[in-house]
């Protein structure tokens, strides 16, 4: 009996170490960081990118190659709201996103309901939050942290740390994810998910490896480059996209 407790004791503990020290590697990252997501009132960021083919063709809705190709998007963590404002060679696409939910789609001044169109726009907001504010959107929405072994991305040496989060990403219930982190910096170079939150995307996987950081005035880091691969159902290049302007609470940073 006093083996069999010692032997449970020994599991549990290992189970809750690799809670914490999953939780305390993104937390070292949010400051390496700057904990961005606590520390600005308005972010606005311009992107300008590139879909693949592939994409294109199997994801149309998500993908809204007619509207989505460059964008300005402004992003206010404190008040929990997203606003962007796509343009592509279909014209001009508002979305306005909050946090708890709610979701407003435009296309060329006109307001859709198509629901399929909604939760595109909603996971596509929810997701460009998390690649733009990395771990300190992570501490903030998920949960059930745990440190997930090491890998490398772009070559260099990383801790994985995996989580939950409970609702999803836009409109989906729940959502898992796991995350890179650089060794040496601290710094976010990968984030993997689960995209539940359209009915055409369930149970897919995606990655977006994140490069071209630079650092605010402030000490705060901002990656610049991104690239996106689905990895499940088939393994593909999805998007190219770059920042081509970043302000953060009247700073501008490029």
């Amino acid at each position: 009996m006093r083996v069999f407790a010692f032997v449970l004791l020994a599991i549990v503990g290992t189970t809750s170490l690799h809670a914490q020290s999953g939780k305390a590697l993104l937390q070292e990252s949010s400051r390496a960081h700057g904990n961005r997501f606590q520390s600005y009132s308005n972010v606005t960021v311009n992107y300008d990118g590139k879909w693949s083919g592939f994409a294109k063709m199997t994801q149309p809705v998500l993908v809204d190659a007619k509207f989505r190709g460059k964008s300005t998007e402004v992003y206010r963590p404190r008040s929990g709201n997203v606003t962007q404002v796509h343009t592509a060679s279909g014209g001009r696409k508002d979305v306005s996103y909050r946090y708890s939910g709610s979701t407003s789609v435009s296309y060329n001044g006109k307001k859709t309901t198509d629901r399929e169109a909604v939760d595109a726009a909603a996971l596509v907001a929810d997701a460009y939050s998390m690649f733009l504010f990395g771990p300190s959107y992570l501490l903030r929405f998920g949960s059930g942290f745990q440190a997930a072994g090491t890998g490398r991305v772009s070559g260099k040496s990383c801790q994985i740390v995996s989580g939950v989060l409970r609702p999803g990403i836009g409109n989906s219930r729940s959502d898992q994810f796991r995350v890179w982190i650089d060794t040496k910096t601290k710094v976010l170079r990968r984030v993997e998910f689960s995209i539940n939150g359209l009915e055409s995307t369930r149970g897919a996987i995606v990655d977006v490896t994140m490069d071209g950081f630079i650092t605010a005035k402030d000490g705060s880091i901002w990656p610049t480059k991104f690239v996106e691969h689905v990895r499940k159902p088939v393994n593909m290049l999805a998007h190219r996209w770059q920042t081509t302007g970043l302000v953060i609470d009247g700073m501008r940073v490029k």
